[in-house]
């Protein structure tokens, strides 16, 4: 997991989205929700490895999300994986950012 911090204005739609070859090569993307954040997700696989994607975002804060392994894995700890991305909160220094989701537009 990954974070970036837009300087100005807010992390937009347009933002979450990689090259018209990455999208090729990752598939269709699905809409994501966990707590505060929210944005998009790929889930594809190369060769015998299982690849999920996610570029959230919330108010100026980006996160990039990577998680990999082998389909059995990957399918034995989806639950794992998405109740960890249920607990990421946007905190600076121990303070919750001054906005919610809903202020995103």
């Amino acid at each position: 997991m990954s974070s970036a911090h837009k300087q100005t204005g807010l992390v937009a739609e347009e933002d979450l989205f990689f090259s018209e070859g990455q999208r090729q090569t990752w598939g269709p993307w699905q809409r994501a929700i966990f707590g505060e954040f929210e944005g998009i997700a790929y889930e594809y696989t190369e060769g015998k490895v299982t690849w999920r994607r996610w570029f959230l975002r919330w108010g100026q804060i980006l996160l990039f999300v990577t998680y990999n392994g082998t389909a059995e894995a990957a399918e034995r700890e989806r639950t794992a994986v998405e109740q960890l991305l249920s607990t990421v909160r946007p905190e600076v220094g121990g303070e919750v950012y001054p906005f919610h989701r809903a202020d995103i537009q």
